[in-house]
Parts: C-alpha cells; structure tokens; sequence
C-alpha cells in the first residue's frame, strides 16, 4: 500500500535523502493505491525499521515494515508514472523516480541529498552528521590520500570539486562508511569514530578528542589555587601529568627541590632549570640568550636587575610572538624582601567583563604599543590588552552572557611606550579600572622563593613582579653582594607543552584529575 502526499514537482527527480520512518508522516492527504506501479527489493534493518526515501521533491511513500525482520532490502527501486493520476495531482507531465535506500545497520541510518550525506544514530549527535561530499573526498584517510607512515596529506583541498559519490554503504558492521566516488572510481571508508571527530557540528567530538576540555584555562583568586601548585622536582620526574594540566589550567607552578648547587652564571646552564625547561618543552632562546640571570647589575638596563619593587608586567611584549612559558629557578636567596608575585590577568579580565562591559571592549579592540629601545636593541610591537581567541576558536555553545574566550593578556606598563594621541579617550580609564581588579588582594598570590624552588608560569596569561629586598648583612644596598638574590631563568613554548601533555592523557585514558 502506498500513500502519497504533497504535489508533484515537474522537473526531473533527483537523488533524495532518505527518512528513517517515513510512516511518521501525519499529513497524508491523499490515499491512492492504484496511483503507483512499483517494482522494488527490499532492505531493512534488523531492527525492522524500514530503510527508505523521504521524496523533498514531490511524494512521501509509505510502506510497511516486513513481517520477517530477517528479510533484508537491498535497494528500493521506485518507478512511477503519473497517468490518469495526474489530473488528481495537478501534473501535465509524465514522471520517472528511481530512488535507492542507501545503507542502513544497527543504530545508522544514512541519508542523502545532492551535496551532502546525512548520518544518523543512537551513537552520533541528536541531531546527527551533515557531511558535505567535498568535505568527504577532502578528508579521504585511503592510503592514496593520506602517507601511511607519515600521515600527511597526499592530495590538496581544491583538487576535488563537486564530488559526486556512485554508492555509499555501511560497512563493517555499522562502524565505517564506504563511498565510491563516480568519475575516478576512488573508494573510500571513513570510521563513524572519525567522522565523530571531525564532524560534530557542536565542536565537543573534536574538543574532547584533542583533550582541550581537561585542560582548559581556569580563572582563579588566591583561594582557588589547588594543593598541586606546589610540586616536588623528584616527583614531577616520576609523573609529570599533574604538574603539566596545573601548569595549562592555572598558569602557575611552583617545583621545589630543584637542583642548584652547581649552576653556574651565564647564557648556558647544564642543571636545574635547563632539566626543567627541557622536562616541559624546547627551550626558546631570546635577546638574552637561552638562559639568564636575574641579579643586580649597576646602571642596568632592565629594572628587574636592581633591587626596586618590580611592578605586575609580562615579559617581552615588544616581540610579535611574546614567550609563553617562563621558568624563574632561584639559585641563591640571602636577602629581606624579594617575594614573587603572580596574578590571574584572565581572572581580572573576566571580572571586568561582568563589572563594565564597555571598557572590556575597549581594552580587546584597542592596540597598546610596547618597546625595548637599549643596549644595542630596537624592538617594537602592539597588542591589545585583552586579545581574544578568533572567532573560529570561540565556544559553540557560549552564551551571551558569558566573556569571550581570551587568547592571551598584553599587560606589562614598565615597557610600554607612548600612546597613539588619536586613542580613544576611554582607554584610559578601562586601563584604570583593569588595574584595580589585577591588584586586588584576593587575586595576590605571593611567594618568597627558597633556593631550589622554581616559579613556572605562563607569560600570555599570568602577571608576574617582585617586591623591592635588601641584603641582610648590610641594608645599603649599594655595598651589597651582588649575587645575594639570584634566580635563572629561560622560556619554553606552549605547544611542546601541549604536545607532551596529549600524549601523556592518551596514555592514560580513564581517571582524569
């Protein structure tokens, strides 16, 4: 029995998707069973859920489930003539469907239009799989696509245009997609788990798969800080996992027990921090070399190598691509005073985002300019004090309420240079206000670092300063050692942090922190 609604198109009838229970249809208008002539063979699922057209051009057809649930349809193939029907249907023309039931398996239904293939089951989002034929020759994985060993890619997105499939079929027990692509013959099979991946229009498939969710920065005040802020080296050794996610969630870690004694002054260093950087990633070097040392020099060209309070600042901001990862190793600790500081800039960020939405926006659309014009060096460059991820990186699921997603913080007033007069005048008071959340005590995290500790932190994300110290012999400072305060310092990048720490989750798979 067939039952027929809508009104017929009169152009020819192109390929359509497929609807996994058509019978659902409550707006049958017309029931004509000698309307049709129909010649088919049957597929269903084993479930018995019938496997067939959802006609977007003219017709739904209704047919009934097997009696057998082990009879199994290959193809439905509907041909049609209008007739005398088609005084009944308001059509002057003859017309010819032939429409195929793709695949069906347990739990996947396969729908398909003329751009796209639409997949469907209790293992995939609600809403499904919308998976455009050139995003599906694109990422063939075949090993004519994609080197074995290598994996990169072997073919270029372009070389494919208006792909069009000749068959598609479940394959391998309803966990793989086979398509041939007409014209070239090519076969490809993509995994529901990588189709998963890459095609959940919700962006959490991709994001859970990268483990972007485990480590995803936290906004934190002092009393949010979790014990695992403070590690041992011995420890970290062992299992470096939890420092590493503290490190990416927080943007601060403190190592003790790091090895100091034999450190030696100068741009090399073969102990402690050189371990460390080299235990987190690759170390970066800069104008002041691979390593360096943070001690008081006469008439220094850097603030931080005297003995004066060094303000809340980021490092290096005058580069294009500022360091990620700093690593500050004290070496020698004999003084009064000298404790470090760190603050949360997104945490501050954030705040200021719900207190006055006007001055964030201020503060992420407008440049501020930075500089480093001393001992033989001319560096410049702007960023914007709240710079946000692109709009490709921002969550799918944000809502209007909540702050942007922040890429990084540009905050560091000992090394900025003069403003631009045509600044909007609102700069200067969204910089005001931001700078009295950044130094409000609950967000002060502070700490006298003890020789064999080690700050780690994450420069694009976390302030760091000092507080102004004094030797403890002698409270001139200008007859004081100068290595009586000595840290040693280097930079590692994010990413080979980010890649250790994936490889390290992979491996352990259940049982997150």
């Amino acid at each position: 029995m067939l039952v027929a609604t809508r009104r017929v198109q009169h152009a020819p009838i192109p390929s359509a998707p497929i609807d996994a229970n058509p019978t659902s249809r409550a707006s049958t208008r017309l029931f004509c069973p000698t309307l049709f002539w129909v010649i088919s063979t049957y597929l269903f699922c084993p479930s018995g859920h019938l496997a067939t057209r959802s006609l977007n051009f003219d017709y739904y057809l209704c047919l009934p489930a097997p009696v057998d649930h082990h009879d199994r349809i290959d193809r439905i193939i509907i041909m049609y003539r209008l007739g005398r029907a088609r005084t009944l249907l308001g059509s002057s023309r003859p017309g010819f469907a032939v429409v195929r039931a793709l695949a069906t398996a347990p739990n996947l239904v396969l729908r398909q239009n003329p751009t796209a293939l639409h997949i469907t089951g209790a293992s995939l989002p609600r809403s499904g799989l919308t998976l455009p034929f050139d995003w599906l020759r694109d990422s063939c994985q075949c090993v004519q696509c994609v080197h074995p060993s290598t994996r990169q890619k072997l073919v270029r997105t372009g070389d494919f245009i208006k792909p069009v499939p000749r068959s598609v079929a479940v394959v391998d027990d309803g966990s793989a997609v086979r398509i041939n692509w007409g014209g070239e013959g090519h076969d490809s099979v993509y995994a529901v788990d990588f189709l998963k991946r890459y095609a959940d229009p919700s962006d959490q498939t991709r994001r859970v798969s990268h483990f972007d969710d485990v480590f995803a920065p936290r906004a934190w005040n002092v009393s949010d800080l979790p014990a695992q802020s403070y590690v041992e080296y011995e420890s970290l050794k062992t299992d470096p996992l939890p420092g590493f996610l503290q490190l990416l969630r927080y943007g601060l870690l403190i190592v003790r027990g790091l090895p100091h004694e034999t450190t030696t002054r100068g741009p090399e260093a073969s102990v402690g921090v050189a371990q460390l950087a080299n235990m987190i990633g690759i170390i970066r070097e800069t104008l002041y070399g691979r390593f360096w040392d943070v001690v008081i020099h006469r008439d220094s060209t850097n603030i931080a190598y005297t003995n004066l309070n060094l303000d809340l600042h980021m490092d290096l901001l005058y580069m294009q691509h500022p360091p990620h990862i700093q690593l500050l190793h004290c070496i020698k600790n004999r003084v009064e005073g000298g404790a470090s500081v760190f603050v949360d800039a997104i945490k501050a960020a954030h705040d200021l985002w719900d207190l006055d939405r006007d001055s964030f926006d201020v503060l992420a659309s407008t440049p501020i300019p930075f500089h480093y014009e001393n001992a033989g060096h001319h560096l410049h460059c702007s960023h914007p004090t709240i710079q946000l991820a692109p709009p490709h990186l921002q969550p799918l699921d944000r809502r209007p309420s909540d702050p942007p997603h922040i890429a990084h913080i540009n905050y560091s007033p000992p090394f900025q240079a003069p403003l631009p007069v045509t600044a909007p005048p609102e700069l200067y008071s969204a910089l005001q206000k931001y700078t009295q959340l950044l130094t409000r005590p609950a967000g002060r995290f502070e700490h006298t670092l003890a020789e064999g500790e080690c700050a780690v932190f994450d420069n694009r994300r976390v302030l760091h300063a000092r507080t102004a110290f004094w030797d403890k012999g002698d409270q001139n400072t200008e007859s004081a050692e100068e290595t009586n305060r000595w840290l040693k310092g280097c930079y590692v990048e994010v990413d080979d942090l980010l890649d250790r720490t994936r490889v390290l989750l992979a491996k352990r798979s259940s049982d997150l922190p």
